[in-house]
C-alpha cells in the first residue's frame, strides 16, 4: 500500500512564492531607486526634468563659450603673423570695402605703331603726347605719378598698338619692362591676344 507523505509539498511552495514575490517587487521598484541616486550625485536636489534641462542647457552653452574662447586663444598664440603683417592684412581687409578708383591709380601708357616708341598724353600740357625716350624719363615719371596718386596704389598700364604692326620689338619690351621693374606694371593688347 502506498503511504502519504508525512510533510506536504505546498508547505514549502508557499513561503517560497512569497519570497519571490518580495524579490520581483524590489526589482520593479530598483529604476526609482537608481533615479534618486543618480539625481544626488550630480549634486543637484530632484527636481522636475524640465528644470534640470534648462540648467544642462545653461551647463553647456557656458563650457561651449568656455571652449571657444579657447580656440581663439590658441589661434592667436599659434598665429605665425607678426605685428607687421596683421597691420597689412587689416589693411587690406579695410581697403577691400573700397571702390577700385579710391584704391588704384592707373596711368595708362601707349606704344607708338609707326616706330615702337613708348609714349602717354601728358593732361598738364595740353594733351600733348610725350615720348618716354629712356629710363631718367621713365624715373621721373613714375616719381611724379607717384606724388599725383597720394595714398593709392600706383599701376602703369601700356597698351600695344591697335592695328597690326611689326612693333613693338622684343627688344623694345624687355627695355620698357626693365625701365618700370620697381612699380607694379602690365602689358596690354587693346587689339586681343596676337
Amino acid at each position: 500500500m502506498i503511504q502519504l507523505p508525512r510533510r506536504s509539498v505546498t508547505r514549502f511552495f508557499i513561503p517560497l512564492i512569497d519570497v519571490m514575490t518580495v524579490l520581483f517587487c524590489i526589482f520593479l521598484l530598483m529604476p526609482i531607486f537608481n533615479e534618486g541616486q543618480r539625481d544626488t550625485e550630480d549634486g543637484l536636489p530632484p527636481v522636475a526634468d524640465s528644470v534640470r534641462q534648462d540648467l544642462d542647457r545653461e551647463r553647456l552653452a557656458r563650457q561651449l563659450s568656455e571652449a571657444r574662447q579657447r580656440l581663439e586663444r590658441l589661434r592667436q598664440e599659434q598665429s605665425p603673423l607678426t605685428r607687421e603683417e596683421r597691420a597689412e592684412l587689416e589693411r587690406l581687409r579695410r581697403e577691400k570695402g573700397q571702390p577700385l578708383a579710391q584704391r588704384y591709380a592707373v596711368f595708362v601708357l601707349g606704344i607708338d605703331a609707326k616706330n615702337g616708341q613708348l609714349f602717354y598724353l601728358d593732361p598738364d600740357q595740353a594733351d600733348q603726347k610725350q615720348v618716354v625716350a629712356g629710363e631718367p624719363d621713365a624715373r621721373r615719371l613714375i616719381e611724379k605719378e607717384r606724388k599725383a596718386a597720394g595714398g593709392r596704389e600706383l599701376y602703369f598700364l601700356i597698351q600695344l598698338p591697335r592695328k597690326k604692326s611689326p612693333y613693338p620689338q622684343v627688344k623694345q619690351l624687355n627695355r620698357y619692362d626693365s625701365w618700370f621693374r620697381d612699380v607694379p606694371h602690365g602689358f596690354e593688347s587693346p587689339a586681343g591676344p596676337r
